[in-house]
């Protein structure tokens, strides 16, 4: 089901969905990055996604994008939701210059990561944690 009231939004679900997972790195595989099984190469979960995007000229020249994906794996702990935010914010500064700040927010309860659980700056627990990414672009464009 694709919803689009307007321009500005859209959301689309989908009860009946796959998401596939592939490593094709063989050092990662071994470890069982990414949910993969150890030694595996790829994930199939079966479950039910939910994608809503918004995007606005919120002032003149200066564009927001909001994407939010959700993913429920319907074989294995349903209740714990797969989330992928990003927050775009793309900027027309004049005609030879622009920029863009890009957010996002991972969470996939399948990734385990390895972490400092008591501050002695060594790793010593596993799971799965919430990951973030900032990205600052400046781009200069000229026409011929």
């Amino acid at each position: 089901l694709d919803y689009k009231p307007s321009e500005k939004f859209t959301l689309l679900l989908s009860p009946l969905t796959s998401k596939i997972t592939f490593v094709f790195d063989k050092e990662l595989s071994e470890k069982g990055a990414f949910g993969v099984d150890i030694g595996k190469t790829a994930l199939n979960q079966f479950g039910g996604y939910i994608k809503t995007m918004f995007k606005d000229e919120i002032l003149k020249n200066v564009t927001l994008q909001l994407k939010l994906d959700l993913f429920s794996n319907y074989l294995e702990n349903p209740q714990n939701i797969d989330i992928n935010s990003e927050l775009l914010i793309a900027m027309k500064v004049n005609k030879f210059l622009s920029a863009n700040i890009t957010a996002n927010v991972i969470y996939d309860d399948d990734i385990v990561i390895a972490y400092d659980s008591d501050g002695d700056g060594v790793n010593d627990t596993l799971g799965p944690r919430t990951q973030f990414k900032e990205v600052l672009g400046i781009g200069l464009s000229y026409k011929f």
